[in-house]
């Protein structure tokens, strides 16, 4: 049998004063993004770069602007509703279309059905609006004011259906975010161009990229916990994950980290057709839980890194035993963070992984 890791004692991911809830844990359930993985370079910058492409490439329009910030970014996703990277997207290009003062030349000119089901189609159209878009990304950054947007919302569950009322549908037809990536979602199509890389996206989608052809933003994640940490957990608890990640990148990075032998079940974006039953719905935490065998008397936690997590892990509970664990592991500001999931009503707030082993391993 393993040693208990080291004394926690120097560790501060506790709130200050706040009580250990039970951590005599069955069951323990991990977000991927942010927990196990950092993302800040990978799926958090495609987002970034995929809305300034769409703008600059897409729609040509001129400038250099940085149109969306790390700032604008954390702001979206605290908003809630938005653990899948893709929604988030849509939702701030969306967003920016929506300051774009649009009048085609042909007020009777509708988007032709098959350019919904063919992204080259769908790039070629952008293209010709942009031709008759007068705005520069320097005015667009101008108009927007995320601050602002994200203080009016805030505590209502959003997502993207509620900032899409909010718009009012503004220039909505400028947005290819439906269908699949190798049909006419633009949008999403960037982003797996980014995320993947121009090499792996090829052999993935047997397409060659339209906009991205380097190295793949996946390159740049990082392994947030130490392997002896995963082993020693492995060993005393069931393990399962329940991520927004499609199956294809999941399994990717438990492969490329050597994290994917202590999961018994692994559920994806892929898993959960419904979108309405994606987080903070607690349906996919449930579900894992009791696939590994959870029952009424079965100890379970949640670990992840978004309010939204916190939320999923605390409805939980009205069907099983949760406490709901916020990991301050991959965000720069962690006060902010920290504050987010008080609000939120965690059970506990860790600094990562390790610290949480710690503390299971001192209530043993």
């Amino acid at each position: 049998m393993n040693s208990k890791p080291d004394d926690p004692q120097d560790r501060a991911g506790l709130a200050a004063g706040a009580p250990n809830p039970e951590l005599n844990l069955d069951v323990l359930v991990f977000d991927m993004d942010g927990v196990l993985i950092d993302i800040a370079h990978s799926y958090s910058q495609a987002v970034l770069d995929t809305v300034q492409l769409y703008f600059q490439r897409c729609l040509g329009l001129p400038g250099e602007a940085l149109l969306i910030t790390r700032e604008d970014f954390i702001d979206f996703k605290y908003l809630g509703g938005f653990n899948d990277d893709w929604d988030l997207s849509y939702a701030l290009v969306e967003y920016l279309l929506s300051l774009i003062d649009y009048r085609p030349r042909n007020s009777a000119f509708r988007i032709p059905h098959f350019a919904f089901r063919d992204s080259q189609a769908a790039l070629n159209i952008l293209q010709k609006a942009g031709s008759e878009i007068e705005m520069s990304l320097e005015e667009l950054v101008r108009r927007k004011d995320i601050k602002s947007l994200v203080n009016r919302l805030k505590g209502k569950e959003v997502g993207l259906a509620g900032l899409r009322r909010e718009f009012k549908g503004k220039n909505s037809g400028l947005s290819f975010c439906e269908g699949e990536v190798v049909g006419g979602n633009l949008i999403k199509r960037i982003f797996q161009e980014l995320y993947l890389g121009g090499e792996y996206f090829k052999q993935v989608y047997h397409q060659s990229p339209l906009i991205y052809e380097e190295e793949g933003y996946l390159t740049k994640e990082v392994r947030l916990v130490k392997p002896e940490t995963m082993k020693y957990l492995a060993e005393r608890l069931k393990l399962g994950i329940a991520t927004g990640r499609p199956r294809l990148d999941a399994d990717y990075a438990l492969e490329y980290f050597g994290l994917k032998e202590y999961f018994e079940v692994v559920l994806t974006q892929d898993d959960v057709k419904d979108r309405a039953l994606l987080k903070p719905n607690p349906h996919k935490l449930l579900k894992v839980a009791r696939e590994l065998g959870a029952g009424a008397k079965t100890r379970c936690a949640y670990i992840g890194d978004l309010p939204d997590d916190v939320i999923a892990a605390n409805r939980a509970k009205s069907e099983l035993n949760f406490i709901s664990i916020g990991c301050l592991a991959a965000t720069d500001d962690k006060d902010s963070l920290r504050k987010e999931f008080e609000d939120q009503g965690a059970d506990l707030i860790v600094e990562d992984v390790d610290e949480l082993a710690q503390l299971i391993a001192n209530s043993q």
